[in-house]
């Protein structure tokens, strides 16, 4: 993505979103990261109960990780029940036994 902007004079940052349920759907995993102009968000997305998506959320996204990439919550209405509060998804409030360790940069409903 970096050589396509720098090939058609693209000077602004952009944001590559990769939407993932589990952490076996990547491979090659050690070039993860940030490149230049490129600013890599691994979006958590997928159903479950709150306690599940925060268990698999903490589980991807590590304060190793951050370094290498910014982390995504995704929500949704109708078939997230309960949806989880602000409070919840920020890592202020439990989730349960657990809550969220690392914020996440975006969070995203649909």
């Amino acid at each position: 993505m970096s050589i396509y902007l720098k090939e058609h004079g693209i000077k602004q940052d952009k944001i590559l979103i990769v939407h993932m349920f589990t952490e076996k759907m990547l491979s090659h995993k050690s070039v993860l990261g940030y490149y230049d102009k490129v600013h890599l968000l691994m979006n958590l997305d997928g159903h479950g109960s709150p306690a599940l998506k925060v268990k698999i959320y903490n589980g991807i996204y590590t304060k190793k990780r951050a370094a290498q990439f910014a982390g995504g919550f995704k929500f949704f209405f109708r078939e997230d029940k309960p949806l989880m509060t602000p409070e919840q998804v920020l890592g202020l409030k439990p989730v349960g036994r657990s809550r969220i360790k690392v914020i996440p940069r975006y969070i995203n409903y649909q």
